[in-house]
């Protein structure tokens, strides 16, 4: 039987070294002449950018993860894959925001960038598809919500990478937050939807 405490001590450490290492690509400008300092600064803005983004993002993650775990009824040789799989993916995310950051206006980095992102919540609800399948997962109305959430997200993620070919790069913000808003209105419609059956279930 293997851990899930220690699987969870596990990513709690790679979620925190991954989430340090996003903070070294941006350089203290150094050799900068007097009262040129704050132009310096603006240098790496867009780095600055890629890296709060990818923070967020990182610390949603963490805690869907977390929220899976709890769900999970015993740690499964398949978990072990999914799970070192979704780590593998997040200890990438200093390479994809680092390229993203350097290259912001490239439609290529974007697309990586966001395609790597729904990667990582693809392998979270691949865990949760096959825990279902041979029961190792809670059925409560917290796995549906979570399920819903990383669905969202990983809408979110496609239907920017679809933007960058199709759309000016600027229009790619507003089609993955509108993206993820119809989601989340569909998932809410849902919800809505569960809960009523099951209130009348147990009327």
């Amino acid at each position: 039987m293997y851990s899930k405490h220690r699987l969870e001590a596990l990513s709690d450490a790679i979620f925190a070294i991954v989430m340090t290492l996003l903070v070294l690509e941006i350089k203290v400008p150094t050799g900068v002449p007097h009262g040129q300092l704050a132009q310096a600064l603006k240098e790496p803005f867009r780095d600055w950018v890629a890296l709060v983004i990818t923070f967020v993002l990182s610390a949603r993650f963490w805690v869907l993860q977390h929220q899976l775990f709890d769900l999970l009824d015993k740690i499964k040789p398949r978990t072990l894959v999914t799970t070192f799989l979704f780590l593998g993916l997040m200890t990438l995310l200093p390479f994809s925001t680092a390229l993203w950051g350097h290259n912001i206006t490239e439609p290529l980095a974007l697309a990586i960038y966001f395609g790597h992102q729904g990667l990582i919540g693809v392998a979270m609800v691949v865990e949760i598809e096959s825990g279902l399948r041979d029961h190792n997962l809670h059925v409560v109305e917290a796995m549906y919500k979570l399920r819903g959430r990383l669905y969202v997200m990983i809408i979110a993620m496609v239907a920017a990478c679809l933007a960058v070919w199709l759309l000016p790069l600027h229009y790619t913000g507003i089609v993955a937050a509108s993206a993820a808003l119809l989601g989340r209105m569909v998932r809410n419609f849902f919800d809505k939807r569960r809960a009523k059956k099951t209130a009348a279930h147990h009327a």
